[in-house]
C-alpha cells in the first residue's frame, strides 16, 4: 500500500471488504505478528529513554538547592538503574494485555483463541494517579493521534476488517498511542517519585519512543497490505468544512492551503508551454510537456510503494548521476562549471527562491539520454513549486526558504523515487517540517527570530553540503527536531503559567459554588437556630471555600469541614431518643474541637468565638431536653450534668466549655464611605451590562475585568477598585498602596491564615476573588482620600505590579515625579524587561495645586489647570494583544484603568464596557441616562506587539464614540441565531480538535492571529490558545469557539501535511485536465 496515500484521510463511504482476505481464521496470526513487531519496535526504544532519564536526574541533583532535594534525585536515579530491566519487561507485559483485553473487547469475546500463549489475566481498572500524570499522558497520547492521523485512520480500517466491525472508534485500536502510554506510565509505576520526575519520564517517552509511532504506524499498515488487508483504498485530502468569512477577510486575495484561486497557476497541461519570447519560439531548444494524463499516471506509479519497491533503491545510472551533477554546480551557483544549457540562467532566480527556475531547465541537452520517468521529473517538481510558491497562507519569507531548495528536491526526485511513496522520507519530512514551523510564524513579529535563522542555516546547510548524499536531509531533520523540541518545551513552560491561571480561577469558581451548594442544603434543614445559621452563612462556608479550593473534594480537610456542618446541625436538634442523647455525649467533644480548629483557621477573635460555643453550649443542653430553643439561648435553663426521669442519661457538659480562640468574628465594613457614591453605582451598572452580556453571548462566558477609577473634587479624590487593579500614592519622600487586592492571596492574609510570605508558597497563582461582570453582583471598594499639591498618583493593572515591586515603583516616581510622560515609559519598559507577562497599564495623576470646594459644573471648577495626567498601556512581552483599556479625562479629573480577562476575546470587549460606562457615568454625574448596545457586527480591534504602545496625556484625552446618546460597544460581533447549548456543526468541528490544533482568529483591522489549542480544562472544558511561543491569545468555551466561528472570526488551519496537500492538489487539476481534454 502506498505510504503517501496514507497521510490522507479516507472516504467513510468507501470501505471495500478485502478480496484477499476471505478466510477469518487467519485474523489471529495476523493481529499476534502485529502484536509483536510493535512491542519489539517498542521495547527497542526504551534504553535510550532510560539513558536520558539518568542524565536529566543528575542535572536536577546537581540543580537542586538542598541536601535533602538532592537525596531524593540520587534515590530516585538508584530505583532507575537497579529496575531498569524490570520496567521494560513490565512494559511489554502491560502492553500485550492491553491488546489482547482490547480485541476480545471488540471482537465480543471472553477470550481470543487466535491469541491463547497470552496470559488469560484480565487487565485491571488503571489507576489514573496524579491528576498532572494523567493529564501528561493525555497530551501524548493527543500528540501522537495528531501527528500520526491519516496512518492511523487507515490502521483502524485494516483492524475493523480483521475483527470483522463495521467500525473502529480511535480508542478501540488495540495498537494505538493509548496502549503504548498507559502501558509505560503503568511500568513506571514501581518508581518511588514524585509527580516532577514521573512527568519527566513521561515527557522523555514521548520524545524518544513517541517519535517511533509514526514508523511502527507505517510498518503495521505496510505489513496488512502485503497480506492482502484493504490493499485498495481510495483517498482524498480531506478539507473540513469551515465557516463563510468575510469577504473583507480575503481582500488580498489570500486563500486557504489547497484552493488555488482565480487566476492562479494550476497544474495543467496548458501551463508548460515551450518558452515564448515576442511571439516566437526561444533558439533554446526545450522538451515538449507531457500531457496531463500522462503526468497523472507517473504521479500514480511513483507515489505507488509496490512500483519503489520493484525498481528498488539502485544505484543511480550514469546518465543520472550527470544531470545531477550539473544540478549541483548550479545548486552551488557555479554556473561556468554547469552545462552550456545552464549558463545563462539567472543564479540570482535560483537563489532568492521566489521563482520557479525548474522548467527552464528541462532542455533537451539536459535530459537526453535521461529515463522518461526521470525526465518527467522535472515537470512534477516543477508543479509541487507552483503550488508553494502560489500559497498565500504562508508567510513570504518561509516560501522562500522552501523556494531555495528548488533544485535540491528535484535531484531528490531523480535520485529517489521513494521521495514520493514513502511518508517519512528525510527530504519530503524536512519540506513539511518547515512548513508546519511557518504556521504561527509572524512575517512582522518574528522576521529575525531564531526559528527562522534555524531555518535558513538549515537550508544553506542542503545547499551547501547536498550532492546525491540524501543522508543529509537526515541529518538535517535531527538537528531541526531538536531544535523545535527545545522551542516546544519553552512554548509549553510558557502556556503552563497562563493554563494556571484559568485552572485557578475554575477551582475559585468552583470551590465558591459548592461551598454556597453545601451550606444552602444545611439551611433548608428544620430547627436551624439564627446563631448557627449566621455562623455558617458568615463563617464556615468560608472554611468550605478555602479547604475546597486548597484540596479538592477528595481532601481530608475538605471532607472534615462538610461533616462537622452536618454534625453540627444535626446536633441542635431534639433529641426524643435515648439513643441519640447518648451519640450525641459520645461525638460532642470530637464535633466541638473541629469547630475550635475551623474557627481558629479562620481567625475569629477569642472573645467571639467563646460568646459561640457558650451559646452552642446551651443550645445542645436543649437539644438533651427534647427542647425547641428559637430565641435567645441564654433562656435555656443551664444544668451541669443533666439527669431527667424522661431521659434517663447521665449528661457531662464539661465538653461543651469554651476554650480561647485568637481569631476574628467578622470582616471590617466593605466601603469606607456610607453612602452609596456614583462611582460605586457606575462600576456597579457596568457589572450589570457585562454579566447580561455574557450570560446571552457564549463566546462571552466568563469575562470580566478588573478596575480602579478615581475624580478629583473639592482637594480629595474619590477612588473605586475591584479586583487586583491598584492605586498608590507618593507624598514627597512616602510611597504608599491606597489599596488592598481582592485576591486569594490578599484575603488568607488578612484572615490571618497565612503569612505574606506563606502564602506565596500555599497558593501558586494570585487569582483574584472580585471582578466586574463574572458575577451578577458585585462588591466595589470606595474610599475618599484628601489631596495635597505633589501628590503623585499611580493607577496600574497587575501586569505592572506582578512584574516591578514596589521598592521599584517607588525609585522610578521619585526620579520622575514631574515628568509623567518618561516616568511612564518607565514603568512599562522595567515590566517588560523583568518577563513581561501581562498586558501593563499606567495612568499617573499629579496634582499642581489644592481644588477649591466645588463641584463640577459650577464656573470656577477647573481642575484642569491643577492637574497633569498621563496613560500608557502597552501589550507585554508574552501576550500576543492587549485586553486592557485606559481613560483619563483631565477636564474632569478622572482616570481609570480596567485589565480585562476570558472569553474569545471577550476581555477587551468586557474592559471597554467598564471603562466607557464609568468614563460616561461620571462625566453625567448620573448613571440614569446611560444606555449600552453592541456594535454591527465589528470586531473589536486588537493592539498588537508591533503597535505596543498606546497614549493618552491631557492633551488627548480618551474619548467615547456616541451615536444618539448612546455608548456604543463594539467587538461583541454580529447577533447570531444561537442557543447558549445548541449542537450544531460548529460545535461539532470545535470539539474535534486536539490539543496542537492550529486556528486563526480575525480582527476588524484585517489582522489575523493564529493560534494553537494548547490547553482543555479538564474541569469545565475551556480551551486555552496561545501563539507559538506560548503567549495566550484566547481562551473559551466550546460553544463560545462555535458562534465566532460561525460568525466568521475563526477559521481551522488545515492540518494536513505540505506534501500532501501538494501531490492532492496536482492530482486534482491533472484530473480536471485530462477530463477537459475528453
Amino acid at each position: 500500500m502506498n505510504r503517501s496515500k496514507l497521510s490522507n484521510v479516507v472516504r467513510l463511504d468507501e470501505h471495500k471488504k478485502s478480496p484477499g482476505l476471505t478466510d477469518r481464521t487467519r485474523s489471529g496470526p495476523l493481529l499476534k505478528h502485529c502484536r509483536e513487531l510493535a512491542s519489539s519496535t517498542l521495547i527497542s526504544a526504551l534504553p535510550i529513554v532510560m539513558d536520558k532519564l539518568d542524565d536529566a536526574l543528575f542535572d536536577l541533583a546537581n540543580r537542586s538547592g538542598n541536601s535533602k532535594e538532592q537525596g531524593v534525585y540520587f534515590e530516585t536515579m538508584r530505583q532507575v538503574r537497579v529496575k531498569r530491566a524490570s520496567i521494560e519487561t513490565e512494559f511489554r507485559r502491560f502492553f500485550k494485555e492491553s491488546v489482547r483485553s482490547t480485541i476480545e473487547r471488540v471482537a465480543g469475546s471472553t477470550r481470543s483463541n487466535s491469541l491463547a500463549d497470552t496470559s488469560s489475566a484480565d487487565l485491571g481498572l488503571v489507576d489514573e494517579g496524579d491528576f498532572e500524570e494523567t493529564l501528561a499522558v493525555t497530551n501524548m497520547v493527543r500528540k501522537i493521534r495528531r501527528d500520526c492521523k491519516q496512518l492511523l485512520y487507515a490502521l483502524e480500517r485494516r483492524i475493523a476488517e480483521l475483527l470483522a466491525v463495521d467500525e473502529l472508534k480511535p480508542e478501540d485500536n488495540p495498537f494505538g498511542p493509548e496502549a503504548m502510554c498507559n502501558a509505560f506510565k503503568d511500568a513506571c509505576s514501581q518508581i518511588d517519585a514524585g509527580v516532577e520526575v514521573r512527568l519527566i519520564i513521561l515527557k522523555l517517552f514521548d520524545r524518544h519512543v513517541g517519535a517511533e509511532a509514526e514508523q511502527l504506524y507505517g510498518a503495521i499498515n505496510d505489513y496488512l497490505v502485503s497480506q492482502g488487508v484493504l490493499p485498495e483504498i481510495r483517498h482524498y485530502v480531506k478539507i473540513q468544512p469551515s465557516a463563510a468569512r468575510p469577504t473583507d477577510h480575503h481582500a488580498n486575495g489570500q486563500q486557504s492551503y489547497g484552493h488555488p484561486g482565480p487566476g492562479s497557476q494550476v497544474p495543467g497541461a496548458t501551463l508548460y508551454q515551450p518558452v515564448q519570447e515576442n511571439g516566437a519560439t526561444t533558439a533554446t531548444p526545450m522538451v515538449a510537456t507531457p500531457t496531463s494524463a500522462v503526468l497523472l499516471d507517473a504521479l500514480r506509479q511513483i507515489m505507488d510503494v509496490n512500483f519503489t519497491n520493484r525498481t528498488g533503491t539502485h544505484t543511480p545510472g550514469e546518465e543520472q548521476l550527470r544531470v545531477v551533477s550539473q544540478l549541483t554546480h548550479l545548486q552551488h551557483g557555479d554556473t561556468e562549471a554547469a552545462c552550456e544549457e545552464f549558463a545563462s540562467l539567472d543564479v540570482s532566480a535560483v537563489h532568492t527562491g521566489t521563482v520557479n527556475v525548474l522548467r527552464d531547465l528541462k532542455q533537451v541537452n539536459v535530459v537526453s539520454g535521461m529515463a522518461e520517468i526521470d525526465a518527467m521529473m522535472f515537470d512534477v517538481v516543477a508543479m509541487m513549486f507552483d503550488f508553494i510558491l502560489d500559497d498565500k497562507k504562508m508567510p513570504a519569507p518561509m516560501k522562500a526558504l522552501i523556494g531555495r531548495l528548488q533544485i535540491p528536491m528535484l535531484k531528490v526526485a531523480i535520485l529517489d523515487k521513494e521521495f514520493f511513496a514513502r511518508k517519512f522520507h528525510p527530504a519530503r519530512k524536512f519540506l513539511n517540517s518547515i512548513a508546519d514551523a511557518a504556521v504561527g510564524w509572524s512575517e512582522d513579529q518574528d522576521r529575525n527570530d531564531a526559528l527562522y535563522n534555524k531555518l535558513e542555516s538549515m537550508v544553506g546547510r542542503i545547499l551547501d553540503e547536498f550532492d546525491a548524499r540524501i543522508d543529509v536531509f537526515a541529518e538535517v531533520q535531527a538537528e531541526l527536531d531538536s531544535f523545535l523540541d527545545w522551542e516546544e518545551n519553552r512554548a509549553e513552560n510558557t502556556a503552563s503559567t497562563f493554563a494556571d491561571v484559568i485552572q485557578d480561577r475554575e477551582r475559585l469558581t468552583l470551590a465558591r459554588k459548592n461551598a454556597e451548594e453545601l451550606t444552602t442544603r444545611c439551611l433548608e434543614k428544620a430547627g436551624m437556630h439564627s446563631v448557627v445559621r449566621e455562623f455558617l452563612v458568615g463563617h464556615w462556608k468560608e472554611l468550605l471555600f478555602i479547604r475546597h479550593f486548597e484540596e479538592g473534594e477528595t481532601g481530608d480537610g475538605w471532607k472534615s469541614a462538610v461533616q462537622t456542618m452536618d454534625d453540627l446541625v444535626w446536633s441542635i436538634a431534639p433529641k426524643t431518643l435515648n439513643q441519640d442523647r447518648t451519640h450525641l455525649t459520645e461525638v460532642l467533644p470530637g464535633l466541638l474541637r473541629r469547630i475550635r480548629d475551623g474557627m481558629k483557621q479562620l481567625g475569629i477573635p477569642a472573645q467571639l468565638a467563646s460568646n459561640f460555643l457558650g451559646a452552642l453550649k446551651k443550645l445542645h443542653i436543649a437539644a438533651i431536653r427534647n427542647e425547641v430553643c428559637v430565641g435567645d439561648p441564654d433562656e435555656v435553663r443551664e444544668l451541669s450534668g443533666v439527669a431527667t426521669a424522661e431521659n434517663g442519661a447521665d449528661i457531662d457538659s464539661a465538653g461543651l466549655d469554651s476554650q480561647d480562640i485568637d481569631f476574628q468574628w467578622s470582616d471590617e465594613a466593605t466601603y469606607s464611605v456610607e453612602e452609596l457614591s456614583l462611582i460605586q453605582l457606575a462600576i456597579e451598572r457596568a457589572n450589570d451590562v457585562i454579566y447580561g452580556t455574557a450570560e446571552a453571548r457564549p463566546e462571552c462566558a466568563g469575562m470580566g475585568t478588573t478596575l480602579v477609577a478615581v475624580q478629583f473634587h473639592d482637594s480629595r479624590l474619590t477612588a473605586a477598585h475591584v479586583g487586583d487593579a491598584r492605586l498608590y500614592r507618593l507624598r514627597r519622600d512616602v510611597f504608599q498602596r491606597m489599596t488592598a487586592d481582592h485576591s486569594l492571596r490578599q484575603q488568607l492574609v488578612n484572615k490571618g491564615i497565612y503569612t505574606a510570605e506563606d502564602v506565596e508558597e500555599k497558593i501558586q497563582s494570585n487569582v483574584i476573588t472580585r471582578a466586574v461582570g463574572p458575577e451578577s453582583t458585585v462588591d466595589v471598594d470606595v474610599q475618599e482620600i484628601a489631596t495635597e499639591r505633589d501628590d503623585l498618583y499611580l493607577l496600574c493593572s497587575d501586569g505592572l505590579t506582578d512584574m516591578v515591586d514596589d521598592v521599584a515603583l517607588a525609585e522610578i516616581l521619585c526620579d520622575h515625579q514631574t515628568d509623567l510622560a518618561t516616568a511612564s515609559r518607565m514603568l512599562v519598559d522595567t515590566a517588560n524587561k523583568n518577563g513581561g507577562r501581562d498586558n501593563i497599564s499606567v495612568v499617573l495623576a499629579r496634582v499642581l495645586s489644592t481644588y477649591p470646594d466645588s463641584m463640577p459644573g459650577d464656573e470656577e471648577f477647573d481642575p484642569k489647570a491643577k492637574l497633569d495626567m498621563y496613560g500608557l498601556t502597552d501589550v507585554g512581552i508574552k501576550r500576543s494583544h492587549n485586553e486592557d483599556h485606559i481613560a483619563i479625562d483631565a477636564d474632569l479629573g478622572i482616570a481609570i484603568v480596567a485589565d480585562g480577562m476570558g472569553g474569545c476575546n471577550a476581555g477587551e470587549v468586557a474592559s471597554e464596557i467598564a471603562v466607557k460606562i464609568v468614563l460616561e457615568a461620571l462625566r453625567n454625574g448620573s448613571v440614569d441616562s446611560i444606555t449600552v448596545t453592541s456594535g454591527d457586527g465589528i470586531r473589536t480591534s486588537r493592539v498588537a506587539a508591533d503597535e505596543q504602545l498606546t497614549e493618552a496625556s491631557s492633551q488627548a484625552s480618551a474619548l467615547l464614540n456616541h451615536h444618539d446618546e448612546q455608548i456604543v460597544i463594539q467587538g461583541l460581533g454580529a447577533d447570531v441565531a444561537y442557543e447558549p447549548e445548541e449542537e450544531d456543526e460548529y460545535t461539532e468541528i470545535v470539539r474535534n480538535l486536539d490539543v496542537g490544533s492550529w486556528v486563526e482568529f480575525y480582527h476588524v483591522d484585517g489582522a489575523k492571529t493564529p493560534a494553537r489549542l494548547t490547553w482543555m480544562s479538564p474541569v469545565t472544558g475551556r480551551y486555552l490558545f496561545t501563539d507559538r511561543k506560548g503567549m495566550k491569545v484566547a481562551d473559551a468555551t466550546i460553544h463560545g469557539l462555535a458562534v465566532e466561528m460561525k460568525r466568521g472570526n475563526v477559521a481551522i488551519i488545515e492540518d494536513v501535511p505540505l506534501f500532501d496537500r501538494i501531490i492532492g492538489t496536482i492530482t486534482e487539476h491533472l484530473h480536471a485536465d485530462g477530463a477537459r481534454a475528453h
